[in-house]
């Protein structure tokens, strides 16, 4: 989902966000269990934590982070991401009571800014903090925020994937207040793609000034989108669509994941079967027309660029037994890359191709 208070230039829906006016957030501590930061200016502490299996044993081996936001150390943001089973809680509540809060126009703002200077974070405890920030910041106004999802089954999950309908015109809906509902044929953006600002995309507009978020396309926040793009963030009537797309933050699949699904093709007419290990790395294979198959190791640490390295122990004469690669997603299923070989001059701009998933 997008901020859509933005800008309007030459005609066309662009988030103008000025070099120089983007913070970086401070971060004090970062690893896979745990980050935690602050942004003095915006008056924004921030908390990502694996949950301690000796303090909640009755929870078994489910990985479950805590994820906080502080703001203005009057009011807090606190969610319960259970990435096994895809249960979720978000609540917003005053720090000096305990009661349910509601943002302001300003507190939102605040956290539309932290959205954008945080930094790409590949642990799951990045990704959970990244995830609360980025649908957090989408917030209406005036509206309490007490949110529980239960478990789900793949049959019954929350979400439903559009990574295979980027780029193309689908349906999205929203309900009006009153009861009344209004569809409309649009389009969903393709993953990167910044002239239209990621509609349909969880998470605020793209723009060359902010890290590549997560490239997760669903319906819920496809809706949201188009409701929020035809009345505006803070109406009301959107409220309803929020709710609906909060697991989708956290859980639906990444399509620019290059192990999402379908072998990749070269120009060089190889191909890649690619499939995720953990985080931010993938394991695979390479099959090429004269050298036979390679074994891939490859990272993806957040956004575009993606790395592999291949190998083989025992090639073919004249073929390499070592090579790395290093590259850039362009969509969902098109990247450009370039091949260091072994032997001889590297290989620049080769493009990489997969099936629509």
């Amino acid at each position: 989902m997008k901020n859509i208070l933005l800008a309007w230039c030459l005609g066309v829906l662009v988030c103008v966000i000025p070099l120089a006016t983007l913070r970086a957030a401070e971060i004090t501590r970062m690893s896979d269990v745990k980050v935690s930061g602050r942004d003095v200016s915006l008056e924004i502490t921030f908390n990502s934590l694996k949950s301690d299996e000796s303090a909640f044993a009755r929870i078994g081996n489910q990985e479950i982070y805590f994820v906080d936001l502080v703001i203005g150390g009057a009011k807090q943001v606190t969610a319960k991401v259970n990435y096994s089973s895809e249960s979720l809680s978000i609540r917003l509540y005053n720090v000096g009571n305990g009661s349910l809060a509601k943002f302001n126009l300003q507190e939102v703002e605040a956290l539309r800014k932290l959205e954008r200077s945080l930094p790409e974070m590949t642990g799951r405890a990045g990704q959970a903090l990244q995830s609360l920030t980025s649908y957090i910041a989408e917030a209406p106004v005036n509206v309490t925020i007490d949110i529980r999802k239960p478990a789900r089954s793949v049959a019954t999950r929350g979400w439903s994937s559009l990574c295979s309908k980027v780029g193309t015109r689908q349906i999205a809906t929203y309900d009006k207040l009153f009861g009344s509902k209004v569809e409309g044929l649009r389009r969903i953006s393709q993953c990167y793609e910044q002239a239209t600002a990621c509609f349909g995309r969880c998470g605020s507009g793209c723009n060359d000034q902010q890290p590549s978020r997560v490239q997760r396309f669903t319906q819920d926040c496809f809706n949201h989108d188009f409701c929020a793009r035809d009345l505006g963030t803070t109406n009301p009537a959107c409220t309803d669509e929020f709710f609906e797309a909060s697991d989708d933050f956290f859980y639906a699949r990444d399509c620019g994941n290059l192990g999402g699904g379908g072998l990749w093709t070269d120009t060089l007419t190889n191909t890649y079967s690619l499939r995720v290990a953990a985080g931010s790395s993938f394991t695979g294979t390479l099959t090429t027309p004269q050298c036979g198959n390679y074994g891939l190791t490859g990272t993806r640490p957040g956004g575009r660029a993606f790395t592999l390295s291949s190998s083989n122990t025992a090639p073919p004469a004249g073929c390499c037994s070592t090579a790395n690669w290093s590259g850039n997603l362009t969509s969902c299923t098109r990247a450009t890359f370039n091949l260091a070989s072994c032997d001889g001059p590297p290989v620049d701009n080769l493009i990489m191709t997969r099936p629509v998933q």
